[in-house]
């Protein structure tokens, strides 16, 4: 059975019509992405989707590890953890066991999934693959858009290598 791991709140503020719901009410963006997550999986049998909130906000579910609708597993994290945390232990955990996707336009995210073996999609190229919508660009990974567009920038600015190479001198 294919595991899909879903960063709720990456989702939730990548694609655009949830994002807008978000910025009214952050419980109605997680039910949307929620929604959307069970769609997915009541269309393709053989999927367990799991979608991971940081657990900062009060769940709209009765426990922080409960079963959406369409049996969708809806993780929240416990502080000091975040979502990020439990995403990375979850697909140390299933590494060679079963095979893993995971969605999120976080780096750091996408970097550890990949080093685990497990199959990494951008926010809006998942959204792309749930719509049934095929990407324009030349595959679904490596956090691209639907456009082929990176979702994220691929350079940083001189003043954010500046403040990196000062921390990391600091620290030596």
């Amino acid at each position: 059975m294919r595991q899909i791991l879903i960063d709720g709140h990456n989702v939730m503020f990548a694609w655009e019509g949830v994002r807008q719901a978000c910025l009214k009410d952050p419980r109605t963006g997680r039910q949307r992405v929620v929604e959307a997550a069970s769609r997915y999986q009541a269309q393709r049998p053989g999927r367990k989707v799991i979608v991971v909130f940081d657990g900062r906000e009060t769940p709209p579910w009765p426990s922080p590890n409960a079963l959406g609708e369409g049996g969708v597993r809806v993780i929240y994290s416990r502080p000091p953890q975040n979502a990020d945390m439990v995403i990375r232990e979850m697909v140390e955990k299933a590494s060679g066991k079963e095979e893993v996707w995971v969605v999120s336009s976080d780096r750091e995210v996408q970097s550890h999934a990949r080093a685990c073996g497990a199959k990494v999609f951008g926010a809006k190229s998942f959204e792309a693959e749930m719509m049934g919508r095929p990407p324009s660009g030349p595959s679904l990974r490596g956090g691209r858009s639907a456009s082929g567009r990176p979702e994220k920038p691929t350079r940083m600015r001189k003043m954010d290598v500046d403040f990196w190479l000062k921390v990391m001198s600091e620290e030596h």
